[in-house]
């Protein structure tokens, strides 16, 4: 028996803007932004010392693997939300190649979000990773959004009363509803790691009063150093109605409750739910329940409704960010 031997180019990636070959087309997307890691890689090492991630370009079986979901993700997303992916330097496909035992507390069960120092143009260097373990279980949203939940209240065990249930997530459109997939859950995550590499301007939604559920404010490295490690509270900033599950949805003030873990997950949560508002279809319905308290809302009524804390919230991180002085979304 003849034995062919398979040689694989492995390169280090640089970070560099590739937006000009992105623009709004998932092939374009694909071919410049989507690599597949090689090596085990930690996100929260990331900086002037730490080396590249090792990395390649899909082969044509691992970009119809990564497709599914992925591609309606894409086309499904808002404009704005698919020229920022576009910005971004790569969006990593993970194979968890570092024991799962490493990866306790250090990144989501979904994926990972990182900027690092300024290259040698003065630009910012930043990407998202998606762990490939997503593909395996392909969770519809709610599921993934209970699973997420039920994470942040293990790493914090007694700290939240009661236990949050997404029974319904559903896509809405001038055709009717249909429940929001794995497509759905994708761009949550996109969306949500996202919101970690735009949070690195957070002083600008310190500054416009935006942290309207908090009732201390404190710096994110104090918080949380340099990365926000999944589930974990902040050290020093401090919620209001954070105690239990019921407080938390029924205050109209929340996306969730893994955004009351920290400021940063606060505005990710919240502009994660406004991606998903504006996504085509939109998310129509996202309730939640909590048999102990008999709670049962609709988060997604919350952030549309103008007289909402939610609502009110959202808006202002949104007008945070037009305002940078230098625009995260290249119109």
């Amino acid at each position: 028996m003849k034995l062919l031997s398979l040689i694989v180019f492995v390169v280090l990636i640089p970070f560099s803007s590739a937006y000009s070959l992105c623009h709004d087309n998932f092939s374009d997307f694909a071919e410049s932004k989507l690599r597949i890691l090689t090596q085990e890689y930690h996100p929260e090492r990331v900086g002037s010392k730490d080396r590249p991630p090792q990395a390649r370009a899909l082969n044509p079986l691992e970009l119809q693997t990564y497709s599914i979901g992925l591609y309606d993700a894409f086309k499904g997303a808002p404009a704005f939300f698919r020229k920022q992916l576009c910005v971004f330097d790569y969006v990593f496909i993970d194979p968890d190649l570092n024991p799962p035992s490493t990866r306790a507390g250090r990144t989501s069960p979904g994926g990972w979000g990182f900027w690092a120092d300024l290259d040698q143009q003065g630009q910012p260097q930043s990407a998202i990773g998606l762990s490939a373990r997503l593909w395996e279980q392909q969770p519809d949203f709610a599921s993934h959004e209970t699973n997420i939940n039920a994470a942040v209240r293990g790493i914090n065990r007694g700290r939240y009363q009661g236990q949050a249930t997404y029974t319904s997530a559903r896509l809405g459109s001038t055709f009717g509803t249909r429940a929001a997939g794995f497509d759905t859950t994708l761009l949550g995550i996109l969306a949500h790691e996202a919101g970690h590499i735009l949070w690195r301007d957070q002083d600008v939604f310190r500054q416009r009063g935006c942290y309207t559920s908090w009732k201390r404010l404190s710096h994110r490295v104090a918080d949380n150093g340099r990365f926000q490690r999944f589930g974990i509270f902040a050290a020093r900033s401090e919620p209001r109605n954070r105690d239990s599950v019921y407080n938390i949805y029924a205050s109209g003030e929340w996306a969730s409750l893994f955004g009351t873990v920290s400021p940063s997950e606060d505005f990710i949560e919240s502009y994660k739910l406004n991606v998903l508002d504006l996504a085509s279809p939109r998310l129509e319905v996202l309730r939640v329940q909590d048999a102990q308290s008999g709670l049962d809302v609709d988060v997604m009524s919350q952030i549309r409704n103008p007289s909402t804390q939610l609502h009110m919230k959202k808006e202002c991180f949104i007008r945070a960010l037009n305002e940078l002085a230098v625009p995260l979304i290249p119109y």
